[in-house]
């Protein structure tokens, strides 16, 4: 957990280094992300709430401006919310000392396995995400996604994020 002093920087312009996913992966999700942020928000870099263990700080989400042609590759609202909320999931779980290191098998109860620095792959902790393109509910979403991550075919704890994009902020929640 950051410190309740302390602001977490969610980088996602080098995200490609934070994770063990193919930089063509991370690129589109970092892309996704661009777009997604572009359509609320003016420039980079952008505040958000970050939630946790019902705790409320301060993070901010670094990205790029996206060009016309990643905001043309990314036109569709629901696909890119869930890729962009991804790739803020995947370096929210790198501030709190994971590293996510594949995708998960459908029926899982996840969408990626990760495991905390330094220790064995083998090891692993589930990661279920949702993103929020407009509107709010952002902790009754992470309730149901929570319930996800403890269920399955994987039985692994795990973390559910939540990240919404109008009103930027991010949940987090733990299924043990």
């Amino acid at each position: 957990m950051i410190p309740e002093t302390c602001m977490a920087d969610l980088d996602l312009t080098t995200l490609h280094a934070r994770c063990s996913l193919s930089p063509a992966l991370v690129g589109a999700l970092v892309e996704a992300a661009s777009v997604v942020m572009a359509a609320h928000h003016a420039a980079p870099p952008t505040p958000m709430r970050w939630v946790e263990d019902e705790i409320d700080r301060p993070a901010r989400i670094i990205w790029t401006a996206p060009d016309e042609r990643a905001i043309a590759s990314h036109s569709n609202n629901k696909d890119a919310t869930e890729d962009a909320a991804c790739a803020v999931a995947i370096a929210a779980m790198h501030e709190l000392g994971f590293r996510v290191v594949k995708r998960a098998f459908h029926g899982s109860g996840a969408d990626y396995l990760m495991v905390r620095n330094g220790e064995p792959e083998n090891d692993f902790l589930k990661l279920e995400v949702s993103g929020i393109f407009q509107g709010g509910g952002l902790l009754k979403r992470l309730r149901v996604k929570i319930d996800q991550v403890g269920g399955g075919q994987l039985n692994r704890p795990g973390r559910a994020v939540v990240v919404q994009f109008e009103e930027p902020a991010i949940a987090i929640g733990r299924w043990v």
